[in-house]
Protein backbone atom coordinates (compact mmCIF):
# COMPACT_ATOMS: atom_id res chain seq x y z
CA UNK A 1 0.00 0.00 0.00
CA UNK A 2 1.10 3.73 -0.92
CA UNK A 3 3.13 4.88 2.30
CA UNK A 4 0.83 8.25 2.15
CA UNK A 5 -2.24 6.59 1.45
CA UNK A 6 -1.72 4.59 4.58
CA UNK A 7 -0.10 7.28 6.73
CA UNK A 8 -3.53 9.31 5.83
CA UNK A 9 -3.80 12.83 6.38
CA UNK A 10 -3.13 12.30 10.24
CA UNK A 11 0.74 13.51 9.95
CA UNK A 12 0.37 16.58 7.53
CA UNK A 13 0.97 19.02 10.42
CA UNK A 14 4.32 17.02 11.53
CA UNK A 15 5.23 16.54 8.08
CA UNK A 16 8.01 19.43 8.06
CA UNK A 17 9.68 16.86 10.51
CA UNK A 18 10.05 14.66 7.96
CA UNK A 19 14.16 12.77 7.64
CA UNK A 20 14.62 11.68 3.98
CA UNK A 21 13.80 8.40 2.63
CA UNK A 22 16.60 8.07 0.80
CA UNK A 23 18.86 6.38 3.01
CA UNK A 24 16.99 4.10 4.55
CA UNK A 25 18.77 2.90 7.73
CA UNK A 26 18.48 -1.16 8.18
CA UNK A 27 19.68 -0.72 12.03
CA UNK A 28 16.59 -0.25 14.54
CA UNK A 29 18.20 2.93 16.12
CA UNK A 30 16.96 5.99 15.90
CA UNK A 31 19.30 8.83 15.19
CA UNK A 32 17.93 11.60 16.18
CA UNK A 33 19.46 13.75 18.61
CA UNK A 34 17.62 15.66 21.55
CA UNK A 35 19.14 19.32 22.45
CA UNK A 36 20.11 17.52 25.67
CA UNK A 37 22.82 19.89 26.69
CA UNK A 38 21.12 23.32 25.39
CA UNK A 39 17.27 22.41 27.06
CA UNK A 40 16.46 21.38 30.21
CA UNK A 41 14.84 17.58 29.59
CA UNK A 42 11.22 17.69 31.43
CA UNK A 43 10.82 15.37 34.12
CA UNK A 44 8.30 12.24 33.93
CA UNK A 45 6.25 10.92 36.69
CA UNK A 46 4.41 7.50 36.81
CA UNK A 47 2.01 5.79 39.38
CA UNK A 48 2.56 2.58 40.47
CA UNK A 49 0.09 1.09 43.21
CA UNK A 50 0.37 -1.38 45.53
CA UNK A 51 -3.58 -0.51 47.01
CA UNK A 52 -6.56 -0.12 45.21
CA UNK A 53 -6.13 3.36 44.20
CA UNK A 54 -6.35 4.29 40.50
CA UNK A 55 -3.37 6.13 38.82
CA UNK A 56 -5.50 7.94 36.60
CA UNK A 57 -7.73 10.38 38.23
CA UNK A 58 -4.65 10.87 40.72
CA UNK A 59 -2.92 11.64 37.48
CA UNK A 60 -5.39 14.08 36.08
CA UNK A 61 -5.95 16.00 39.26
CA UNK A 62 -1.67 16.22 39.85
CA UNK A 63 -1.55 17.73 35.87
CA UNK A 64 -4.15 20.57 37.54
CA UNK A 65 -2.35 21.37 40.37
CA UNK A 66 0.76 21.51 38.35
CA UNK A 67 -1.16 23.97 35.68
CA UNK A 68 -2.68 26.06 38.33
CA UNK A 69 1.02 26.77 39.55
CA UNK A 70 1.95 27.73 36.15
CA UNK A 71 3.98 24.47 34.83
CA UNK A 72 3.25 23.35 30.96
CA UNK A 73 2.05 19.32 31.71
CA UNK A 74 1.75 16.81 28.77
CA UNK A 75 -0.28 13.83 29.65
CA UNK A 76 0.97 10.68 27.87
CA UNK A 77 -1.46 7.36 27.63
CA UNK A 78 -0.64 3.63 27.31
CA UNK A 79 -3.24 1.58 25.68
CA UNK A 80 -4.49 -0.87 28.24
CA UNK A 81 -4.98 1.28 31.19
CA UNK A 82 -8.80 2.48 32.15
CA UNK A 83 -10.13 4.46 32.60
CA UNK A 84 -7.48 6.33 30.15
CA UNK A 85 -6.75 9.73 30.95
CA UNK A 86 -8.81 11.20 27.30
CA UNK A 87 -12.21 10.39 29.67
CA UNK A 88 -11.34 11.27 32.18
CA UNK A 89 -10.48 14.99 30.82
CA UNK A 90 -13.56 14.26 28.87
CA UNK A 91 -12.11 13.71 24.98
CA UNK A 92 -13.40 10.09 25.24
CA UNK A 93 -12.77 10.04 21.23
CA UNK A 94 -9.09 9.97 20.96
CA UNK A 95 -7.48 7.43 18.85
CA UNK A 96 -6.83 4.21 20.70
CA UNK A 97 -4.21 3.56 19.25
CA UNK A 98 -0.92 4.83 16.84
CA UNK A 99 -2.56 2.88 14.30
CA UNK A 100 -5.92 4.34 14.72
CA UNK A 101 -4.39 7.27 13.98
CA UNK A 102 -2.88 7.31 11.10
CA UNK A 103 -6.27 5.55 9.58
CA UNK A 104 -8.40 8.19 10.41
CA UNK A 105 -8.72 11.46 8.70
CA UNK A 106 -6.72 14.00 9.80
CA UNK A 107 -6.15 14.76 13.68
CA UNK A 108 -4.14 16.69 15.84
CA UNK A 109 -1.40 15.28 16.99
CA UNK A 110 -2.22 16.39 20.65
CA UNK A 111 -5.37 18.02 21.76
CA UNK A 112 -5.67 20.91 24.52
CA UNK A 113 -7.48 20.91 27.78
CA UNK A 114 -6.26 24.30 28.89
CA UNK A 115 -3.44 26.71 27.91
CA UNK A 116 -1.20 24.78 30.55
CA UNK A 117 -2.64 20.80 29.96
CA UNK A 118 -1.50 19.12 26.64
CA UNK A 119 -2.56 15.56 26.13
CA UNK A 120 -1.49 12.92 23.50
CA UNK A 121 -3.85 12.36 21.07
CA UNK A 122 -3.56 8.82 20.46
CA UNK A 123 -2.39 5.95 22.98
CA UNK A 124 1.10 4.76 22.99
CA UNK A 125 1.45 0.67 22.35
CA UNK A 126 5.27 -0.40 21.49
CA UNK A 127 3.65 -3.18 19.15
CA UNK A 128 2.45 -0.50 16.81
CA UNK A 129 5.65 1.69 17.03
CA UNK A 130 7.88 -1.83 16.10
CA UNK A 131 4.70 -2.08 13.26
CA UNK A 132 6.02 1.00 11.59
CA UNK A 133 8.84 1.73 8.81
CA UNK A 134 11.97 3.11 10.11
CA UNK A 135 11.41 6.45 8.22
CA UNK A 136 8.01 6.87 9.85
CA UNK A 137 9.60 6.25 13.38
CA UNK A 138 12.14 8.87 12.85
CA UNK A 139 8.86 11.07 12.31
CA UNK A 140 7.08 10.28 14.69
CA UNK A 141 9.86 10.48 17.46
CA UNK A 142 10.72 13.95 16.05
CA UNK A 143 7.00 15.10 16.62
CA UNK A 144 6.92 13.34 19.91
CA UNK A 145 10.19 15.32 21.29
CA UNK A 146 8.75 18.69 20.03
CA UNK A 147 6.36 17.82 22.04
CA UNK A 148 8.08 16.96 25.08
CA UNK A 149 10.35 19.51 24.83
CA UNK A 150 7.30 22.10 24.55
CA UNK A 151 6.94 20.92 28.24
CA UNK A 152 8.08 20.63 31.65
CA UNK A 153 6.08 17.40 33.07
CA UNK A 154 5.05 14.28 31.48
CA UNK A 155 2.79 12.46 33.87
CA UNK A 156 2.88 8.65 32.18
CA UNK A 157 -0.37 6.44 32.68
CA UNK A 158 1.72 3.57 32.34
CA UNK A 159 1.47 -0.21 33.12
CA UNK A 160 3.94 -0.72 35.08
CA UNK A 161 3.92 -4.51 35.28
CA UNK A 162 6.06 -7.33 36.97
CA UNK A 163 7.64 -9.60 33.95
CA UNK A 164 10.43 -11.73 34.22
CA UNK A 165 11.18 -10.41 37.59
CA UNK A 166 11.37 -6.72 36.53
CA UNK A 167 9.10 -3.80 36.13
CA UNK A 168 10.18 -2.85 32.79
CA UNK A 169 7.81 0.65 32.47
CA UNK A 170 9.81 1.65 35.55
CA UNK A 171 12.43 2.25 33.10
CA UNK A 172 10.71 5.07 30.92
CA UNK A 173 10.12 7.72 33.71
CA UNK A 174 12.22 10.04 35.99
CA UNK A 175 10.66 10.11 39.21
CA UNK A 176 7.80 7.03 40.35
CA UNK A 177 5.12 7.62 42.40
CA UNK A 178 4.72 4.75 44.92
CA UNK A 179 1.43 4.33 46.84
CA UNK A 180 1.57 2.04 49.54
CA UNK A 181 0.11 1.30 52.83
CA UNK A 182 1.66 1.76 56.02
CA UNK A 183 0.27 -1.28 57.65
CA UNK A 184 3.05 -3.47 58.73
CA UNK A 185 1.73 -6.27 56.49
CA UNK A 186 2.83 -3.96 53.75
CA UNK A 187 6.68 -3.77 54.74
CA UNK A 188 8.18 -6.62 52.81
CA UNK A 189 6.03 -6.48 49.73
CA UNK A 190 6.79 -2.30 49.39
CA UNK A 191 10.26 -3.15 50.40
CA UNK A 192 10.46 -6.00 47.42
CA UNK A 193 9.01 -3.88 44.84
CA UNK A 194 11.69 -0.83 45.33
CA UNK A 195 14.30 -3.45 45.17
CA UNK A 196 12.83 -4.57 41.37
CA UNK A 197 11.92 -1.36 40.03
CA UNK A 198 15.50 0.09 40.92
CA UNK A 199 16.55 -2.78 39.32
CA UNK A 200 15.15 -1.88 36.39
CA UNK A 201 15.88 2.11 36.45
CA UNK A 202 18.81 2.48 39.03
CA UNK A 203 18.62 6.36 38.26
CA UNK A 204 14.92 6.29 39.38
CA UNK A 205 13.75 8.39 41.91
CA UNK A 206 11.08 7.37 44.24
CA UNK A 207 8.02 9.67 46.00
CA UNK A 208 6.47 7.37 49.16
CA UNK A 209 2.37 8.05 49.43
CA UNK A 210 0.75 5.77 51.88
CA UNK A 211 -3.09 5.33 51.90
CA UNK A 212 -4.89 6.66 55.10
CA UNK A 213 -3.47 5.41 58.05
CA UNK A 214 -6.05 3.04 59.98
CA UNK A 215 -5.69 3.20 64.27
CA UNK A 216 -2.76 2.55 65.36
CA UNK A 217 -0.94 3.25 62.33
CA UNK A 218 1.77 5.79 61.57
CA UNK A 219 2.59 7.09 58.28
CA UNK A 220 5.97 8.91 59.25
CA UNK A 221 7.48 5.79 61.42
CA UNK A 222 6.45 3.49 58.42
CA UNK A 223 8.78 5.41 55.95
CA UNK A 224 11.54 5.79 58.43
CA UNK A 225 11.18 1.99 58.39
CA UNK A 226 10.80 1.64 54.81
CA UNK A 227 13.71 3.96 54.10
CA UNK A 228 16.27 2.95 56.69
CA UNK A 229 15.91 -0.69 54.64
CA UNK A 230 16.22 0.50 51.52
CA UNK A 231 19.12 3.14 52.30
CA UNK A 232 21.12 0.29 54.40
CA UNK A 233 20.78 -2.64 51.13
CA UNK A 234 19.86 -0.90 48.15
CA UNK A 235 22.17 2.34 48.64
CA UNK A 236 18.80 4.48 47.79
CA UNK A 237 17.23 7.19 48.80
CA UNK A 238 13.97 7.89 48.42
CA UNK A 239 11.15 10.99 49.00
CA UNK A 240 8.07 10.78 51.80
CA UNK A 241 5.20 12.63 50.14
CA UNK A 242 2.68 12.35 52.76
CA UNK A 243 -1.09 10.55 52.65
CA UNK A 244 -3.10 10.12 49.37
CA UNK A 245 -6.59 12.29 49.76
CA UNK A 246 -9.13 9.75 49.75
CA UNK A 247 -10.58 8.44 46.35
CA UNK A 248 -13.93 10.51 46.60
CA UNK A 249 -11.91 13.75 46.56
CA UNK A 250 -10.20 13.21 43.61
CA UNK A 251 -11.35 13.54 39.84
CA UNK A 252 -13.14 10.67 39.04
CA UNK A 253 -13.84 9.13 36.09
CA UNK A 254 -16.52 11.64 33.95
CA UNK A 255 -19.91 10.37 33.55
CA UNK A 256 -23.13 11.55 31.20
CA UNK A 257 -24.75 12.89 33.92
CA UNK A 258 -21.66 15.46 34.92
CA UNK A 259 -20.84 15.80 30.85
CA UNK A 260 -16.99 15.68 32.09
CA UNK A 261 -14.48 17.58 33.57
CA UNK A 262 -15.31 21.25 33.84
CA UNK A 263 -12.65 23.39 32.16
CA UNK A 264 -13.73 26.17 33.56
CA UNK A 265 -12.55 26.13 37.16
CA UNK A 266 -10.82 22.56 37.24
CA UNK A 267 -9.43 23.11 40.53
CA UNK A 268 -12.57 23.19 42.82
CA UNK A 269 -12.53 19.30 43.27
CA UNK A 270 -9.06 19.33 43.52
CA UNK A 271 -7.77 18.49 47.64
CA UNK A 272 -5.18 20.68 49.31
CA UNK A 273 -2.46 17.62 49.53
CA UNK A 274 -2.15 17.74 45.59
CA UNK A 275 -2.24 21.25 45.65
CA UNK A 276 0.79 21.38 48.09
CA UNK A 277 2.68 18.09 46.19
CA UNK A 278 2.63 19.83 42.56
CA UNK A 279 4.06 22.45 44.23
CA UNK A 280 6.58 20.81 45.56
CA UNK A 281 6.88 18.79 42.51
CA UNK A 282 7.81 22.29 40.95
CA UNK A 283 10.31 23.60 43.70
CA UNK A 284 12.02 20.66 43.40
CA UNK A 285 11.25 19.80 47.41
CA UNK A 286 12.33 16.61 48.69
CA UNK A 287 13.13 15.37 44.96
CA UNK A 288 15.88 14.10 42.89
CA UNK A 289 17.97 17.72 42.33
CA UNK A 290 19.53 15.88 39.18
CA UNK A 291 17.51 16.78 35.85
CA UNK A 292 16.50 13.80 33.31
CA UNK A 293 19.50 12.55 31.04
CA UNK A 294 17.49 10.86 28.43
CA UNK A 295 14.16 12.31 27.04
CA UNK A 296 11.19 10.01 28.04
CA UNK A 297 10.24 9.49 23.96
CA UNK A 298 13.75 8.56 23.37
CA UNK A 299 13.16 5.99 26.09
CA UNK A 300 9.97 4.84 24.53
CA UNK A 301 11.16 3.76 21.11
CA UNK A 302 14.90 2.31 22.16
CA UNK A 303 12.99 -0.11 24.83
CA UNK A 304 10.78 -2.82 24.86
CA UNK A 305 8.09 -2.25 26.84
CA UNK A 306 5.42 -4.38 28.60
CA UNK A 307 2.81 -5.39 25.75
CA UNK A 308 -0.44 -4.28 26.61
CA UNK A 309 -3.69 -5.79 25.67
Amino acid sequence: MDDKKRLGRGLNEISHLFISQKEEKKSGGIPYAAPHCMVRIPRSFAVLSLIPYPPGPFLVSLAISLAFHRAKVLMVDFKGQAPDLGTLLGFPKLASSIQDYLGEKERPFRVQFSSQINLLAFHLKESDLHSLPYHEREIFLQGLLDEEFASEYLLVHVPIQKTKGQFLGASLVHDLLLFTSPNPNYMLDTYRVIKQVLQANENLHIGVLYSEPNQGENTVEAFKQLTGATKKFLGASMSYLGVLPPLHQIIRQKSKETGGLSEKKPWDSIPDSLFQLGERIIKGEGFNPFGASTPFFEKVFSQTLVKSC
